[in-house]
């Protein structure tokens, strides 16, 4: 079975607070299952794409984008694409793209 998307460690919280795990457990899933939600619509939505390409559609951090799609790719729901495209400096940059799971997560 492949783990799910959504199970992701949580934000910093003080150690031996309940209230303090709760609040940081909920507020890091609520903003992650957001990101990973519009990252995976915007493959849907776009087709293949390059991470500086979601980067500048998004405007999250590349180290977002990156640990977005390493963790979709670790589920199932996203894979490499077959076209490189160049980035603004002119080096190859690998596409992603949505695989079936993906497309039926975002149906």
């Amino acid at each position: 079975m492949q783990p799910s998307l959504f199970d992701q460690p949580i934000a910093p919280y003080a150690k031996g607070s309940h209230t303090s795990y709760k609040a940081a457990r909920s507020l890091k899933l609520d903003q992650r299952q957001l990101k990973i939600q519009m990252y995976l619509m915007t493959l849907r939505i776009n087709g293949p794409m390059t991470d500086p390409e979601i980067e500048a559609c998004l405007g999250y951090p590349r180290q977002s984008i990156c640990s977005i799609r390493n963790a979709a790719i670790t589920c199932g729901l996203v894979r490499r694409g077959v076209e490189e495209r160049k980035s603004r400096y002119g080096k190859d940059c690998a596409t992603w793209q949505l695989t079936d799971a993906g497309m039926r997560q975002t149906a």
